[in-house]
C-alpha cells in the first residue's frame, strides 16, 4: 500500500466517523443529502469554484464580472459550504446570467472532503479547471484532481499561520504529501501568505496579486447612494450604533457594552446588532433580554412608527443575509467584529467603502494585507479605523462617532484615493482563469 493509499483510507475513516455530527451541524445539515453527492449532484461544467461562505462568494461575484466576454457558452459550476453564501451565489446567478448570454451558472453545496465523494463529484462535472478562493485547501479535493489530472487553481489566496501548522500533519503521510497535490498556481494576497503557500507547495506555483476585496470596495462606493436605501423605511429615523459581523466569543465582551449605551442613548438612538452567524441570534435575544433589554428581530421589522417606541428603542437583532453593505451606509457608529479576541477580524474595508471609519479591535490578522502595502502597524492607520483595546474604549469611541461623525464625503474621497493604487486583483485573477483554460 503507497503512501496516498494511506492517506485516502485514514482521511476517508476520519470523515466517516464525524457524518452523523456534520448532518447535525446548524450550518451543514441543510440538505445534507447533497453533499454525499447523489447522481443528480452537478451538469457537466467547464469550470468549477469553490467558496467557503457569505463573504468568499461576493469575491466570486467580482471575479465572475471581470471575466471576459467569451465566444462560446462558459458552464460554471459554484459551490459553498452554507446556506448563506448559497444565497450570494444565487443572487450572483441571477444578475450574470440576466446581463450575460455567454455565462451559464448552477450553484450546489460542495460535497464533504472525502477523496471517493470528491472523485464522484469530479466525474459528475468533468471540469477543465477547478478554482479554489481563498483559504479553501482541501486535501481530499486535490487529492481527487491530481488523481484526474484537473489542475487547480488558488485565487486570493490566503493562509493562516496557525492553520500552515494544522496542514503540516498531513505530511505524516510522507514529508513531500502536499507537494504532490500542489494546485497548479497560487495567487496569494500578501508576500506573508505567498511564503506560508510556498513553504505548503513549493516556490515555483506560488505568486503575489491585489485582494479582489479592494476592488469590490470599489464597486461598493459607486453605489453608496444612501436615498435607495429601504432599509429607512423600516428602521427609525434616529441616529444608528452598529456592531456588525460579531462573534459569538465577542458576546461576553459586547453585551456590556450594548447595556452601557442603551443606558444612555436608548431613548434617542436605534442600536443594531448583526451577528456573524445566524445561528447566534436566540442567544443574543437571550443575553439582552437577561440585563433588561428589549429586542426586536429585523426579519419581523414592518414600517417604523414612531408613537410605537416613545420610551425606548428596542435593539434590534439582525437575523437576515445579504444587507450588511445597507446598514453600514445608514450608521453613523460603526463597530466590525472578530478583532475584540483572537480571530483575525473581520472586513472593515466595507464601511469605510460608504464612507464610515469603523471601530475595531486590536485583533486583525486576517487583514494583514490591508496594511503591507504601506509597511506600517495597525495603530498608524488611524485615519482609516479606530483601534480600540477594550471595551470601554470601544464604548468611548462609539459615542465620540455619535456626536461627531466625520463628513462622509470626505471619508469616501479620501479612501478612493488610498484604493486606487491597489484595484485590478479581480481582472488579474480572472485573467488568470482565462489563461489556464487555454492551456
Amino acid at each position: 500500500m503507497n503512501s496516498f493509499d494511506v492517506f485516502s483510507k485514514g482521511y476517508t475513516f476520519l470523515w466517516r466517523l464525524a457524518r452523523p455530527f456534520l448532518q447535525q451541524h446548524k450550518r451543514l445539515h441543510e440538505n445534507f443529502s447533497q453533499r454525499l453527492v447523489p447522481t443528480n449532484w452537478a451538469e457537466p461544467a467547464t469550470i468549477w469554484i469553490q467558496s467557503s461562505s457569505g463573504g468568499e462568494a461576493y469575491l466570486v461575484r467580482s471575479l465572475l464580472e471581470h471575466l471576459p466576454i467569451q465566444d462560446s457558452t462558459l458552464h460554471i459550476l459554484l459551490t459553498t459550504w452554507t446556506p448563506q453564501g448559497r444565497i450570494i451565489l444565487e443572487e450572483t446567478k441571477s444578475i450574470l446570467e440576466s446581463s450575460r448570454s455567454d455565462l451559464s451558472i448552477q450553484v450546489q453545496y460542495v460535497p464533504l472532503d472525502e477523496p471517493a465523494l470528491m472523485e464522484k463529484a469530479l466525474i459528475q462535472v468533468s471540469p477543465q479547471l477547478v478554482v479554489l478562493i481563498e483559504a479553501e485547501i482541501w486535501p481530499g479535493l486535490l487529492f481527487a484532481c491530481n488523481k484526474r489530472n484537473i489542475p487547480v487553481l488558488v485565487l486570493n489566496g490566503r493562509v493562516r499561520e496557525k492553520s500552515l501548522r494544522g496542514y503540516d500533519w498531513f505530511s505524516w503521510f510522507f514529508p513531500e504529501f502536499w507537494r504532490a497535490i500542489a494546485p497548479k498556481y497560487v495567487a496569494a494576497i500578501s508576500s506573508a501568505d505567498a511564503a506560508r503557500f510556498t513553504a505548503l507547495f513549493g516556490e515555483y506555483c506560488v505568486g503575489v496579486v491585489p485582494n479582489i476585496k479592494f476592488d469590490r470596495a470599489i464597486c461598493t462606493l459607486s453605489q453608496s447612494d444612501s436615498s435607495k436605501n429601504v432599509l429607512t423605511e423600516i428602521l427609525p429615523d434616529k441616529p444608528i450604533i452598529l456592531l456588525a459581523s460579531v462573534r459569538e466569543e465577542e458576546e461576553a465582551l459586547l453585551v456590556p457594552v450594548i447595556k452601557k449605551l442603551y443606558s444612555r442613548h436608548g431613548k434617542d438612538t436605534c442600536i443594531i446588532v448583526a451577528p456573524r452567524h445566524e445561528s447566534r441570534v436566540k442567544e443574543w435575544i437571550k443575553k439582552l433580554n437577561f440585563v433588561g433589554i428589549t429586542t426586536q428581530l429585523r426579519s419581523v421589522l414592518t414600517p417604523y412608527k414612531e408613537e410605537l417606541y416613545q420610551t425606548s428603542i428596542p435593539v434590534i437583532i439582525w437575523d437576515t443575509f445579504g444587507e450588511l453593505d445597507k446598514l453600514y451606509n445608514l450608521a453613523q457608529a460603526v463597530f466590525v467584529g472578530g478583532s475584540l479576541v483572537p480571530l483575525g477580524g473581520q472586513n472593515f474595508l466595507e464601511p469605510l467603502s460608504v464612507g464610515k471609519i469603523p471601530c475595531v479591535g486590536k485583533y486583525l490578522d486576517n487583514f494583514s494585507w490591508v496594511f503591507e502595502p504601506l509597511n506600517v502597524e495597525h495603530e498608524d492607520f488611524s485615519f482609516f479605523i479606530r483601534i480600540c483595546h477594550t471595551p470601554f474604549e470601544l464604548i468611548e469611541q462609539l459615542e465620540r462617532q455619535l456626536q461627531h461623525p466625520e463628513p462622509k464625503e470626505e471619508i469616501i474621497s479620501r479612501f478612493n484615493t488610498w484604493l486606487e493604487s491597489r484595484k485590478g486583483g479581480a481582472d488579474k485573477c480572472a485573467s488568470l482563469i482565462i489563461s489556464m483554460l487555454e492551456q
